[in-house]
């Protein structure tokens, strides 16, 4: 119910012994302020990082490991981008590995293994038919 007040502005829920949180906390689309310090939270919702209108968060004190408690030195909106990235992996799966490769003569240029394996492909098919 508490996801369900969309008009609700600041949320203090500090020094509650909660564990966890709804998911759906992020969904609240005028949350601007989000206390949720001196608790036993390992975890934000991820959806955090969808509330775009949160100025203001507060979840020092807290067992956190998801996202790391490092995160929350480097900003606001550096969790927010950690909160984002995680929910999106949650969706969609983790993306695959992505490996560069430099080619040329000083090295200048920088590619992605998929397409670096589809140009050797193709060099190799054009020397088969030369050669």
């Amino acid at each position: 119910e508490l996801c369900e007040c969309s008009s609700l502005v600041e949320l203090c829920l500090n020094d509650n012994s909660l564990l966890r949180l709804p998911e759906q906390l992020g969904s609240l689309p005028r949350l601007r302020r989000l206390d949720l310090s001196v608790n036993r939270l390992s975890s934000l919702p991820f959806s955090l990082g969808l509330c775009s209108s949160l100025g203001f968060l507060n979840a020092s004190e807290n067992p956190l490991t998801d996202p790391p408690l490092d995160e929350f030195s480097k900003g606001l909106q550096h969790v927010q981008w950690y909160c984002r990235s995680r929910l999106a992996i949650e969706q969609r799966g983790m993306p695959p590995e992505m490996r560069y490769h430099t080619i040329g003569v000083l090295e200048q240029v920088t590619i992605l293994k998929p397409e670096f394996d589809r140009i050797v492909e193709q060099m190799v098919a054009a020397v088969g038919k030369d050669g």
